[in-house]
């Protein structure tokens, strides 16, 4: 059973329902141990992650660190696009920059990504 956690950011409209977060600097045990944690409820074998982050750094590293342990990770930069890519995109879980804590809460709501896990990663 996967327990809520709540990342107070900087007013109370942004008081988020996460399921996880981790904070930077990144330790990749501990990042992945989040991650399987939260995708050991789901149903899919398909390990789906998508990455949300301005940072193309950042990206580039989740992207080779999560395909070296098996899992089909795709990418976003811009929030504007952020919704339509979680939609076509099927996410089993979303790992997140704080930078997208609004986008994040309206993903939570959205009727179709229900079953999407969340994972924020605070700088």
């Amino acid at each position: 059973n996967i327990s809520n956690f709540f990342l107070w950011l900087t007013s109370p409209k942004h008081l988020l329902s996460l399921d996880s977060y981790v904070t930077k600097p990144l330790e990749m045990g501990v990042l992945m141990q989040e991650i399987e944690i939260l995708l050991s409820s789901q149903a899919s074998q398909e390990k789906n992650v998508l990455i949300v982050d301005e940072n193309i750094v950042s990206l580039d590293l989740l992207v080779d660190i999560l395909k070296n342990q098996g899992f089909h990770p795709s990418t976003i930069s811009v929030q504007d696009d952020l919704l339509n890519k979680a939609i076509a995109s099927q996410p089993d879980i979303i790992i997140a920059s704080t930078r997208f804590a609004e986008q994040v809460q309206t993903l939570r709501n959205h009727k179709g990504l229900e079953s999407v896990r969340f994972l924020l990663i605070a700088d």
